[in-house]
């Protein structure tokens, strides 16, 4: 669990939130038609809260997060194709609840793997000229991390993290955290 926009931690546990903006250039190309370019933009906020058990020199932490996110641009008008793409279903929920077993290490190394069931609410939609298609994905899914972090001093953090999900999406993240 990284920290976020608020985080709040003492004895019996934390709360940690963060708010995601993204901003995508997209292109659509084929060999009969002229490339297409637009660009889309989504916006996400989660909260999270867990509480870590400590047996040194490893940590069990116990969490659950709450993730809204929401598609920002509804409507995609293909000039060349006559072809209007709209999101019917713009926003989305998903929960995770999971483990994570991290080494307690404040400083230096400390590698950690987590084990997360993620559930999503609702489904993603697109329509093209009246015609929907759905996003065929299982609405519970099971989660697998392991990386590690690496803390030179109170003020630098340095992490890696692979995941994967059990629908066969893997990710790779690598982070700089300076606190000023």
């Amino acid at each position: 669990m990284a920290p976020g926009l608020l985080t709040i931690a003492n004895a019996w546990g934390l709360i940690d939130s963060w708010l995601l903006y993204g901003w995508q250039r997209n292109q659509v190309s084929s060999d009969d038609l002229a490339t297409q370019n637009y660009h889309s933009n989504t916006f996400a906020a989660a909260v999270e809260t867990g509480y870590t058990i400590s047996a040194s020199p490893v940590s069990l932490t116990p969490f659950a997060q709450f993730i809204w996110n929401r598609y920002l641009d509804s409507v995609t008008y293909e000039q060349d194709t006559q072809t209007a793409v709209e999101t019917a279903n713009p926003q989305g929920y998903a929960s995770r609840l999971g483990l994570r077993l991290s080494a307690n290490n404040p400083t230096g190394l400390a590698p950690f793997v987590s084990i997360d069931w993620q559930h999503d609410w609702g489904e993603t939609t697109l329509t093209m000229n009246s015609r929907t298609v759905t996003l065929d994905r299982a609405a519970n899914r099971l989660g697998l991390k392991a990386g590690a972090q690496y803390t030179p001093s109170a003020d630098w953090r340095l992490h890696l993290q692979l995941s994967t999900l059990s629908d066969k999406q893997f990710s790779a993240e690598l982070g700089l955290r300076h606190r000023f």
